[in-house]
């Protein structure tokens, strides 16, 4: 039991103690701290591919987009006959 003990408290006292001595970075002693430095002269980052995000739906890939689609078909929405706006608050 005692072994099982030491082993414990020696888990804890590394795991704590390397992120006591670890260094936090000071940022303040870079080159793009200083008032002077001047960002527009970087560099743009190689290969990212990222594609921008678009609010915009294509809807002329979806079926009903075909001229041979019939809106006529189409199944009409069920709606709830009533409407408690306070139900889900009732204990």
């Amino acid at each position: 039991m005692k072994l099982v003990t030491s082993a414990a408290l020696s888990a804890i006292l590394v795991c704590t103690s390397a992120s006591v001595f670890a260094e936090t970075p000071d940022f303040s002693k870079t080159a793009a701290a200083q008032s002077s430095y001047d960002f527009s002269k970087n560099q743009p980052a190689k290969g990212n591919n990222v594609q921008p995000n678009s609010a915009q739906h294509d809807f002329s890939k979806t079926a009903a987009a075909s001229r041979e689609y019939d809106f006529l078909n189409n199944q009409a929405a069920l709606f709830p006959k009533s409407i408690e706006p306070f139900a889900a608050y009732v204990i």
